[in-house]
């Protein structure tokens, strides 16, 4: 039976839907407490959402459950949720994707069970204009977190010889991030062209640790959903090996 409960957030009347929903089965994690997990949060999550188009990640049935990706902000979006409308890929159509600017925002997000936000790496005004690369380093078979420093921080070295200052970080799995900030005057395509080549040249100078997915998938970082970056595979056994 659907339960509802109105809640003050920010200034704005949220109705809330199912809070006793379980969609952590193993800890026993609500949907309320999602949501109050995101507000409680809201301070230092917003600055990296603002103005960035959002897809929502949903678990309707919790994380034990089939997700689904939205980019279309809902038909019953509230009229004081920002939306901007642009699209995914060039030649598309327009998608309203969700602005997730405030905290009343993120709590209507959290409230249909959007665990995951995926953002796109450009903002509003300079929606077409990347202001960050991302690299995914991902660790082979038998390779140990050391091993995966070391080339995340050997990366950011080469990095740093051309001025850039890129910055390392965890992932929600057991990869690091190696993420770039760029001047947002620069292509998607420009920006694709320059990961392939730092890739590559990891590749080149760390070839008994590194090596490159055969195929490499870029969806422009436009998506926000999925992976949006060039993988660079880190070896923990003899150089040579392949990976799938």
């Amino acid at each position: 039976m659907r339960t509802t409960q109105k809640a003050t957030v920010s200034g704005r009347e949220l109705t809330f839907s199912n809070l006793d929903k379980i969609l952590w089965p193993h800890d026993g994690y609500t949907k309320g407490d999602l949501i109050a997990y995101y507000v409680s949060v809201a301070k230092w999550l917003l600055p990296h959402l603002k103005d960035r188009p959002l897809t929502l990640q949903r678990y309707p049935d919790g994380i034990a459950g089939q997700s689904f990706f939205e980019k279309q902000a809902p038909r019953f979006t509230p009229d004081w949720i920002k939306t901007i409308g642009v699209s995914a890929d060039q030649g598309s159509r327009k998608i309203a994707y969700i602005l997730c600017n405030d905290e009343a925002t993120l709590a209507w997000c959290a409230n249909l069970a959007a665990i995951v936000l995926h953002v796109w790496y450009s903002h509003r005004p300079t929606v077409e204009y990347p202001d960050y690369a991302l690299f995914d380093l991902d660790p082979g078979e038998g390779c140990p977190v050391k091993t995966l420093a070391k080339v995340a921080l050997e990366f950011a070295d080469m990095l740093s010889e051309i001025g850039l200052k890129p910055l390392v970080k965890t992932t929600g799995g057991s990869g690091l991030h190696l993420v770039v900030p760029v001047a947002p005057k620069y292509s998607y395509d420009a920006i694709k062209q320059f990961a392939e080549i730092a890739a590559r040249r990891v590749a080149r100078e760390l070839p008994k640790l590194t090596t490159l997915k055969v195929r490499f998938y870029w969806t422009g970082c436009r998506s926000g959903a999925g992976k949006r970056s060039f993988r660079l595979l880190v070896s923990g056994r003899a150089r040579g090996r392949r990976f799938r």
